[in-house]
């Protein structure tokens, strides 16, 4: 109902232009495959951009983020809304993982591993307003909240395995204890549902930004709760 409603006023009332952000995670995929292959395999609207070279997508391409391609000053790939170059790109995008398949895999597991790492989390962003030119005091909150996470001792919390381990830690113990829990199996599926969603991210995600894994941590720290709920509720009813 949510996913129509957003539809309905997004297309109907607003008249939004639709932006195509999977294409995206598409150039991000054909450019690690352009440059394993050593050929550009891009649709002709990119490579008769005046703005693309492959000296440069060598130089600026790194599979822990798409944005050095798309968004700074020396991006090498622009942006388009328009369905026909869309059409171009799925078709070249499909080609190019038929053609290549390994090549494709290897650099979606990079990004993967770049994204369980957490090499670049929200956090960081906030607490470096310079990023988006923001020129204000910063308060004594703001303050301990960067001081604790950005190298201090909660920096840990912005790692996505921490909570894939947290989950499957869970998941083990709910699995092994299921008949004496009595919300052992909505454990499991909260956990399952949070699993699933970190492995949508392997052929997703166009970045490694903790943002990518927000439903996994929701779903680590909820399962864990009902985890400690329905163990202390097994030691009153055994005592």
């Amino acid at each position: 109902g949510l996913f129509a409603t957003n539809r309905i006023i997004t297309g109907k009332l607003l008249h939004s232009i639709k932006t195509y952000p999977v294409q995206q995670v598409q150039v991000h995929d054909l450019a690690a495959i352009s440059l394993e292959k050593k050929n550009p395999i891009f649709p002709e609207y990119i490579l008769s951009g005046t703005s693309f070279n492959m000296h440069d997508l060598r130089r600026i391409y790194t599979p822990a983020n798409v944005g050095e391609l798309l968004f700074y000053h020396n991006k090498v790939v622009r942006l388009t809304n328009d369905p026909a170059n869309i059409k171009e790109l799925n078709f070249a995008w499909w080609r190019g993982v038929y053609e290549h398949p390994w090549s494709y895999l290897q650099h979606r597991v990079n990004v993967f591993g770049y994204l369980l790492s957490g090499c670049t989390a929200f956090w960081d962003d906030v607490c470096r307003p310079s990023l988006a030119n923001i020129n204000y005091q910063p308060g004594f909150i703001y303050d301990l909240y960067c001081r604790l996470t950005v190298n201090g001792p909660l920096k840990f919390l912005f790692h996505t395995w921490v909570y894939v381990i947290n989950s499957l830690v869970i998941l083990a113990v709910v699995v092994r204890l299921q008949n004496r829990l009595a919300d052992s199996r909505s454990i499991i599926y909260v956990v399952l549902s949070g699993l699933l969603y970190v492995m949508g991210s392997f052929f997703a995600a166009p970045a490694c930004e903790f943002r990518y894994i927000y439903w996994e941590v929701i779903a680590s720290l909820f399962a864990l709760s009902l985890l400690i709920k329905n163990i202390f509720m097994m030691d009153a009813n055994e005592s």
